[in-house]
């Protein structure tokens, strides 16, 4: 009998180490399987991850070397613009050029120009000659408010005016609202001999002409004090040669086409209105347009409106108070 229950608990035993060892062997098992899966899983991840950002460089250097290719392309068409627009600023000089062959081959320098013959017989008055009078002017635009300012003073006069004097002034630049811009006036000479003004070369003006090599052609513009409406007068050019950078300018049909009364900051201002056509040419740019000027008695061009070809306004420039 005690065998047999010896036998009975080797048995038990025995199921129960297998049971034991079956269980052990199927979590190896099941652990074994899991990380197989979880390897694989792994593995596919990194693989569509690969591919993924593959493709997504794929796509981003395609686009890149599409805009490379557009970027060329744009530089290669502005390049041939330059190159055009080179070549024509270069026909246009060598135009001027010819110009100042046929146009100008009669002309005399500005320095020696002839400002004596008959100019007694139309002295311009239509200029400011008196002083301490103070002409603030402004820039305006299309709607009529002011964008600049500047202001004249008369602060010196020598000789007969109006006909035979030396003008001092001084050019404040001012703001839209009057204040000054804080820049040193600059000062101006000009002398009138005859109706005719000439810069003094020391003055900032003249200073602006030295180097320069001017030639006219044709009868400069003078206003007689009798002008009246009908009157016309001569066409004339200029050619201005600044270090070889030449440019022309053109200045036809001139003529009187109005007398009016301007009442400006309260006071009544005799003008004429002189019209003109103007034609430049400067570094290879071509412009035409129409010039409105009012000059008036004592006081100069009062008001200047200036037109495109089409007659549409582009500046104007008039004399809003005077002190």
């Amino acid at each position: 009998m005690r065998n047999i229950l010896i036998m009975v608990a080797l048995l038990m035993i025995g199921s129960v180490a297998e049971l034991h060892a079956q269980g052990i062997i199927g979590r190896a098992v099941r652990r074994a399987a899991t990380n197989a899966i979880e390897r694989n899983v792994t593995k596919q991840v990194e693989k569509a991850v690969d591919k993924a950002v593959d493709e997504a460089f794929d796509e981003v250097e395609k686009e890149i070397e599409k805009e490379v290719e557009k970027a060329e392309k744009e530089i290669e068409e502005t390049a041939k613009e330059v190159e055009a627009a080179i070549e024509e600023a270069e026909a246009v000089q060598e135009e001027i050029e010819k110009e100042e062959e046929t146009v100008f081959k009669d002309a005399v320098d500005f320095d020696e120009y002839d400002f004596s013959i008959d100019y007694e017989l139309v002295a311009d008055p239509f200029f400011g000659y008196k002083k301490g009078v103070k002409l603030t002017f402004a820039d305006l635009d299309k709607k009529g408010k002011p964008t600049a300012h500047t202001m004249n003073e008369i602060t010196k006069l020598e000789g007969e005016a109006p006909f035979n004097c030396t003008v001092e002034y001084t050019v404040t630049l001012l703001d839209d609202k009057k204040n000054s811009l804080g820049i040193t006036p600059m000062v101006q000479t000009y002398s009138i001999r005859n109706g005719i003004v000439t810069f003094d070369e020391n003055s900032f003006a003249g200073q602006m002409m030295q180097g320069m090599d001017v030639k006219i052609s044709g009868t400069l513009f003078r206003l007689p004090s009798n002008a009246k409406v009908g009157d016309t007068f001569e066409d004339y050019s200029i050619l201005l040669n600044m270090g070889g950078i030449k440019s022309t300018a053109h200045v036809t049909n001139i003529r009187v086409t109005a007398e009016e009364t301007l009442t400006i900051d309260g006071v009544e201002i005799e003008c004429v209105v002189v019209e003109n056509h103007t034609s430049t040419k400067a570094i290879g740019i071509k412009s035409e347009g129409t010039q409105k000027i009012w000059y008036g008695r004592g006081y100069g061009a009062v008001r200047t409106e200036t037109y495109d070809k089409k007659g549409k306004i582009l500046t104007t420039n008039a004399l809003v108070e005077i002190d």
